[in-house]
């Protein structure tokens, strides 16, 4: 569940949020892997959702749920 419900998410970063749910933790070829996005598309999102503190990256590299 979202923290905070006036963040509006897009369908990339939507996708990114339920490859990352349960507990998953995964670099970012795998997201883009597991996604089918470009590395770019991946990135940008990924920038966007830690800006909304929807995930962290973690000291190796690895992004989970915050």
């Amino acid at each position: 569940k979202l923290k905070d419900s006036s963040v509006t998410l897009n369908n990339d970063e939507k996708k990114i949020i339920e490859i990352l749910k349960n507990g998953c933790l995964l670099t970012i070829d795998e997201i883009c892997s597991a996604a089918n996005l470009k590395h770019p598309i991946v990135s940008s999102n990924l920038i966007m959702l830690e800006l909304n503190n929807l995930i962290g990256k973690r000291n190796d590299g690895k992004y989970e749920i915050s």
